[in-house]
């Protein structure tokens, strides 16, 4: 089984993109670039989010809600998940001890926040490096200062009873709202394609334990035609 710390370590060995995500934008991300991401959330989570404030020996692990882009998804998805947090169902039953992670305050966000939940906000943009736009409100924290501001390795402890990458893998699976759909292959193919929004993250996990790369295009935005232009320049294998 694969710990948190031996994910990153293997994608810090790759230095050419895991991860490559077509969608408002091209973002792409080396091995040690996505392990720096996946260091810096994980640190921030443990060290500052999810602080031990009541001196029971280990860090808070709530619940969480992600209303973004599809590469901030991933980036904070795997960690929280790493770390044994949980995902909630919906922004309405956000409460104190969740974390609501936005690319917009709107009425909901501030809902969220008013509830309890702590609310982070993080622009759109890959290469943004702080908020951008209207001031946030009292007590929503700037996302990108917040990680940043985090070591590049990962600091604190992983809990004991955390899940391994592929017992993730397998509860994401399970967790799929229509259990008659074939999940996506297990395949050992070093560069896939899928599309985003079809359920390939438990075999993204599992891929990048033994290292392999992925590219995700947002259907959306890209035709079929567009995604097979898309697989043939980046050399990989359509699914």
């Amino acid at each position: 089984m694969t710990s948190l710390r031996a994910l990153l370590s293997t994608l810090a060995s790759q230095a050419g993109p895991v991860l490559t995500v077509y969608s408002t934008e091209r973002v792409e991300f080396n091995g040690p670039v996505l392990a720096r991401w996946f260091s810096k959330i994980s640190n921030l989570l443990s060290e500052e989010l999810g602080a031990d404030l009541f001196g029971e020996g280990e860090a808070h692990r709530g619940r969480f809600f992600i209303r973004h882009e599809i590469w901030q998804e991933i980036v904070w998805t795997v960690p929280l998940l790493a770390l044994g947090w949980t995902r909630l169902g919906s922004l309405e039953d956000a409460a104190p001890g969740d974390l609501v992670l936005v690319s917009t305050i709107d009425e909901d966000a501030l809902a969220a926040y008013e509830s309890g939940a702590t609310v982070v906000a993080q622009p759109r943009e890959y290469l943004a490096f702080s908020w951008r736009g209207d001031p946030l409100p009292d007590g929503i924290l700037d996302a990108l200062a917040e990680v940043m501001a985090q070591p590049d390795t990962l600091e604190g402890d992983v809990p004991l009873d955390a899940p391994s990458i592929e017992e993730i893998a397998s509860s994401l699976e399970r967790s799929k709202k229509k259990p008659e759909e074939d999940a996506p292959p297990r395949t050992c193919n070093s560069r896939l394609l899928f599309r985003a929004g079809v359920d390939a993250m438990p075999v993204i996990l599992r891929g990048w334990c033994t290292g392999s790369s992925f590219v995700l295009a947002d259907p959306t935005i890209y035709s079929t035609e567009g995604m097979r232009r898309i697989a043939n320049s980046e050399g990989a294998v359509l699914l």
